[in-house]
């Protein structure tokens, strides 16, 4: 008898010759419970990706679920909480907090994640420079107002002067 493999697909298209019924009986069983362990896994991993696509990013795949599997379930879920994490913070800090120059920072992101983080990074910069400029340019225009006012009672007095 040949021993079930730790990959159990692998080893569908090459059934073993049994000797006799115990031999087979024994394989049938140990490939049973190599099912039973992979459905779970299976529901393991369904249970997680149900819970993100409800947006709850805490879950992780049960260390039940050994192999890579797991590892790229849960690598994906603590990427796509890092970058839950940094967009909220800079969605708070410039859109209510109103903290200017705020930056998401996800190391690592690739594809489409890196993509999104860039134009988050380029909102908040621009935001940032328009707010820095909206700020200057009223700087500007208070400085040129108390100028005014200080010139002002002057015409007033010559105004007033000429009219007596």
């Amino acid at each position: 008898m040949t021993a079930i493999h730790s990959d159990p697909l692998s080893s569908l298209s090459a059934l073993p010759k049994f000797d006799n019924t115990e031999q087979e009986l024994a394989y049938l069983r140990a490939a049973h419970h190599e099912l039973q362990v992979l459905k779970e896994q299976v529901k393991d991993v369904e249970r997680v990706c149900g819970a993100v696509a409800r947006g709850d990013l805490t879950q992780k795949v049960d260390e039940r679920c050994e192999g890579t599997l797991r590892d790229v379930v849960n690598k994906m879920v603590e990427k796509l909480g890092l970058f839950a994490r940094e967009v909220k913070k800079v969605s708070r800090e410039v859109g209510t907090e109103r903290k200017l120059g705020g930056q998401a920072q996800v190391p690592n992101a690739e594809g489409e994640w890196r993509e999104i983080t860039d134009v988050i990074n380029k909102f908040a910069s621009t935001h940032t420079s328009l707010v820095q400029n909206i700020m200057k340019v009223a700087q500007i225009l208070k400085s040129a107002l108390d100028r005014a006012r200080l010139v002002m009672p002057e015409r007033t007095k010559t105004k007033q002067t000429q009219a007596s």
